[in-house]
C-alpha cells in the first residue's frame, strides 16, 4: 500500500484528537499553536486565546525556576521531561500538569518546542497524601519507640528514687537537732520529688501510668479547669471559650486537666507580648482509619481545640513537638516534658492530638476523644 502524505489539516485533525494536549511555543515562552484538548477541561481558556501569549505569566512562582530550566533544555538538548508543574486556571485555581517536550525546526530555520501535556491535580494530591500518611505512619512509630524507651528508664529510675526518698526520709528523724544538716535533708527530698514528677511524666509519655478513667461532661470539665487556669495565664491574656454539644468521654478527669493546663501554659508561653486563647469543643463522626492509625473504628469524636494568637511553630518543629526533653524554651525555662505528656495522656485514652500551625498565626493543638453515646 502506498503512505499517505499528511497535509496541515489531517495533522492538525490528529492533534485535535490526541489524548494529550499539544502545545508549540517559541523560546520566549509564547504560544503559537495549542490543540483544543487545552482548553477541554485542562486551562479553561477557548482555543486560540492563548496564542501570541507569554505562557510563563501562569506559571507558579515556586515551580518556575525548574520548569524553565527544562524548558531551556529542551531548546539546547532537544528534549526534556517529564516535568511536573502548576499553572493558573482560568477559574483561578492551580492546576497540576506534567509535561513532556521536544525541540522541533521549521521549514524557515525557526525553533519551537512542541510540548505534550497532561493534567495530573487528582495524582498529585494522592501522591501528596500518601507522603503525608507516610510521614505521620514514621513519626507514629518514631514516638512509640521512643516512649518505649522513656517507661523502661521512669520505671528502673522510679525504684531508684523510692531508696533515696525513703533514707532521706529516716535521715530527717535522725538530724532533727541540727538545722543545717536538716536544711540539706529538705533540699535532698525536694529534687527526689522534682525527679519523681519528671518519672511520672516519662510514664504518661510512654502510656504506662495508672489512670483512673471514668464518664465526664468534657464542657464542664473544661470549664471547671479553667476557672483554676485563668490566675496562672495571667492578666494580659484572654481565655475565650465556645463550646458546642456536651460530650461524654471516659478519661480520668485530673489527667485530662493536665493535658488542658500544659496545652495552654505552651499557649501562654508564646504570646509574651498578650493576646488571646480559643478554647472550643464540638463533636463530629469519623470513619475508620486505617491498620495503627486514628481512630481505630469509626464513631463519633469529641474535640477540643485549644488555639492561640501566638507566635506560631516553625515547620521544621512540627515533627519533633511531643518528643520528651525536646523543647525551644531557653534553658531553665522548660523540661520539653509538658507536651510529651498530654500526648500520652490523650492515648491512653484511646484519643489522638495534634497540631497545625502557620508561621506568625499561632497554633492549634485538637484533641480527639471517643464519644460514649
Amino acid at each position: 500500500m502506498k503512505p499517505i502524505t499528511p497535509s496541515e489539516e489531517f495533522v492538525r485533525r490528529l492533534l485535535e484528537h490526541a489524548h494529550d494536549s499539544i502545545h508549540i511555543i517559541d523560546e520566549r515562552g509564547v504560544s503559537v499553536f495549542d490543540s483544543s484538548r487545552l482548553h477541554d477541561g485542562i486551562l479553561g481558556y477557548a482555543q486560540g486565546e492563548l496564542i501570541g501569549r507569554n505562557n510563563f505569566d501562569l506559571l507558579h512562582d515556586d515551580d518556575r525556576a525548574h520548569t524553565l530550566a527544562a524548558l531551556q533544555a529542551i531548546f539546547q538538548n532537544g528534549k526534556a521531561g517529564p516535568v511536573e508543574y502548576r499553572l493558573l486556571h482560568k477559574d483561578g485555581s492551580w492546576r497540576v500538569y506534567e509535561t513532556i517536550g521536544q525541540r522541533y525546526l521549521d521549514e524557515d530555520g525557526r525553533i519551537f518546542a512542541i510540548l505534550n501535556t497532561r493534567e495530573t491535580t487528582e495524582q498529585h494530591r494522592v501522591r501528596e497524601e500518601m507522603r503525608q500518611l507516610e510521614a505521620q505512619l514514621r513519626q507514629s512509630q518514631k514516638l512509640e519507640e521512643i516512649g518505649r524507651l522513656a517507661g523502661g528508664i521512669a520505671h528502673d529510675f522510679n525504684n531508684l528514687l523510692a531508696a533515696i526518698l525513703g533514707y532521706a526520709e529516716r535521715l530527717e528523724d535522725r538530724v532533727a537537732a541540727d538545722g543545717d544538716a536538716l536544711a540539706d535533708v529538705a533540699e535532698i527530698r525536694r529534687a527526689g520529688q522534682r525527679a519523681a514528677q519528671l518519672t511520672r511524666q516519662l510514664l504518661a509519655f510512654s502510656r504506662k501510668q495508672f489512670l483512673s478513667p471514668r464518664l465526664v461532661q468534657l464542657n464542664q470539665e473544661v470549664r471547671d479547669t479553667v476557672r483554676t487556669l485563668q490566675p496562672m495565664i495571667g492578666a494580659g491574656i484572654e481565655i475565650r471559650l465556645s463550646l458546642e454539644d456536651d460530650p461524654t468521654v471516659r478519661v480520668d478527669p485530673g489527667q485530662l486537666q493536665q493535658v488542658l493546663m500544659n496545652l495552654a501554659i505552651n499557649a501562654r508561653d508564646a504570646m509574651p507580648r498578650g493576646g488571646a486563647i480559643d478554647i472550643s469543643t464540638r463533636t463530629a463522626w469519623r470513619d475508620a482509619g486505617a491498620p495503627g492509625s486514628f481512630p481505630p473504628a469509626a464513631g463519633r469524636y469529641a474535640r477540643l481545640t485549644i488555639a492561640d494568637t501566638g507566635t506560631g511553630i516553625p515547620p521544621e518543629v512540627l515533627p519533633l513537638i511531643f518528643e520528651p526533653f525536646y523543647t525551644t524554651k531557653p534553658e531553665g525555662l522548660g523540661t520539653g516534658l509538658g507536651l510529651a505528656m498530654a500526648y500520652g495522656i490523650v492515648k491512653q485514652s484511646e484519643g489522638d492530638i495534634t497540631v497545625e500551625s502557620t508561621g506568625g498565626a499561632g497554633a492549634r493543638f485538637h484533641v480527639d476523644l471517643p464519644v460514649v453515646e
